[in-house]
């Protein structure tokens, strides 16, 4: 038995013992923990996590793909969008010259009825005041002709009675 005692002592002081004492609770854990499970489980999620990246990855690169094309096209709106604002203003601006040229002919047109009336009215006033100064005028000559000839007072009065009777009211 001293031969068993030495090999027992030799063999709890060696690694020896050490290992097989950890192989020993190893194979209980593992008994008690389901290792085929638990490695299941874990390489199900692993899968899982790689399909779940790959369809993001799909979904990233699709975007990516649509924001290109985005980018790509642009240039092209904008282009558009500068010869459209482009067109509108040209037919802005014509609109308003247009339109200030009509509205400067209607001012012509105006000013032009203005002078106008106002030359009737000038005329019209210059012929009146003309008119009664040539009335004041032939009066004053008919009252100094008549007074210095009563005989033609006298033929002017019969020449009016000859007229007022051919007029006959």
């Amino acid at each position: 038995m001293e031969h068993f005692s030495a090999f027992w002592k030799y063999f709890v002081e060696s690694n020896t013992f050490n290992f097989v004492f950890f192989v020993i609770i190893f194979a209980f854990i593992f008994k008690k923990i389901n290792i085929k499970e638990l490695i299941a489980n874990l390489q199900k999620s692993v899968v899982d996590a790689i399909t779940k990246s790959k369809e993001e990855k799909a979904t990233a690169e699709s975007g990516l793909n649509k924001a290109k094309k985005a980018l790509k096209a642009i240039p092209e709106e904008l282009e558009k969008i500068l010869t459209d604002a482009q067109k509108n203003a040209d037919i802005i601006s014509k609109n308003i010259l247009e339109d200030g040229k009509l509205q400067v002919s209607k001012i012509n047109q105006n000013t032009k009825k203005l002078i106008e009336a106002d030359q009737r009215a000038v005329m019209s006033e210059l012929i009146k005041a003309t008119s009664q100064e040539a009335i004041k005028l032939a009066e004053n000559k008919l009252t100094e002709a008549l007074n210095k000839d009563r005989g033609l007072h006298d033929k002017f009065i019969e020449s009016s009675i000859n007229e007022l009777d051919r007029l006959k009211f």
